[in-house]
């Protein structure tokens, strides 16, 4: 791989061969330790980089790209004891959280079940559940006994949903019929 560059300092025409022969690159864990010159692109007669030919990674300024430059340059300023200053908190507040606080009222309406806040929940999930059963043709037995117990509670819910609101209906009849004849009789005195 020959080309020849007319760029050169003293008016002549350089040749470069493709082979890198500067200095060696030192790699860590840290990235590149010793930065060196790269040398220029392949060019073409015309003395402009010859797009068509493919670049060489190690000679290129790419090999000396590490992942710290591209991810923002990284923290070396962090102090060395903050990851154990964060965990040692962290801990802290889980030990006290979970085990040192005492027990409130939201820890005991978390303790309630799920089908117990809301309504028909559980009638449902049992439904959908043995349904599954029936056609993987596993046990139905509890799932049904269960089922008849929570349909018998929703129907005593809602015979007394049915009586409370017939009881909120007849106390507000009786009291607008009540108001309306004290209003035909305060107006006969008047």
């Amino acid at each position: 791989m020959r080309f020849k560059s007319t760029s050169s300092s003293d008016g002549k025409d350089a040749t470069f061969s493709g082979k890198y022969e500067g200095p060696a690159f030192s790699h860590s864990s840290s990235g590149v330790k010793k930065a060196s010159a790269v040398p220029p692109p392949p060019t073409s007669p015309s003395g402009f980089e010859d797009l068509d030919k493919p670049i060489k990674f190690t000679t290129s300024k790419a090999s000396q790209w590490t992942a710290k430059d591209t991810h923002g340059g990284g923290n070396d300023d962090m102090p060395r004891l903050q990851p154990l200053v964060v965990s040692l908190s962290v801990g802290i507040f889980l030990l006290y959280f979970c085990v040192l606080r005492e027990e409130n009222d939201i820890d005991e309406v978390m303790k309630i079940p799920l089908w117990e806040r809301v309504p028909g929940l559980e009638r449902k999930q049992l439904e959908v559940v043995l349904q599954y059963n029936e056609e993987h043709g596993l046990p139905t037995e509890d799932i049904l006994s269960r089922l008849e117990i929570v349909r018998k509670q929703d129907d005593i819910i809602r015979r007394k949903e049915k009586e409370d609101a017939l009881k909120q209906q007849r106390q507000l009849s009786s009291s607008t019929s009540s108001k309306s004849t004290l209003g035909v009789t305060g107006a006969q005195h008047s």
